[in-house]
């Protein structure tokens, strides 16, 4: 019988201690997640869209490129390190030359990011997205 309460009681401070790390992790490490969504239309032609609730590439040509910029700013009174990533279908097209860095406070950062169209690729419309994770640094 005392075994039973022994495992129950290890089983309860494990479950704890994971809930524990992962409430410090997520409310104090990670300050700020941001998704934005970006796309491109291959097209036979070449087009811009300044739209800014979405990264827009404008109309690409296939074998050719489009350069779009993203503001970050961080307002919190400790330097944050930011991590880029890229994710969805056009995530091999498209390159950023600074997807790790450490911002200051109340400083800002403009990172430019490039999509290469492949040659020979459909006509169409291409999404993908970019996750800027913020944390303490």
């Amino acid at each position: 019988m005392k075994q039973k309460y022994l495992i129950l009681l290890f089983i309860f401070a494990v479950l704890l201690t994971v809930a524990a790390v992962a409430s410090f992790y997520s409310f104090y490490v990670i300050k700020e997640i941001r998704i934005l969504e970006m796309t491109v239309k291959v097209a036979d032609y070449v087009g811009i869209n300044i739209d800014t609730d979405k990264v827009y590439f404008g109309a690409v040509m296939p074998g050719g490129a489009s350069i779009r910029s993203v503001k970050i700013w961080q307002n919190y009174t400790t330097p944050l390190r930011v991590k880029i990533f890229t994710q969805g279908y056009i995530t091999n097209w498209v390159e950023n030359s600074n997807s790790s860095f450490i911002l200051q406070p109340n400083q800002t950062a403009t990172i430019p990011f490039t999509v290469h169209v492949p040659k020979g690729t459909a006509f169409g419309n291409y999404t993908g997205k970019i996750k800027i994770v913020m944390t303490r640094w």
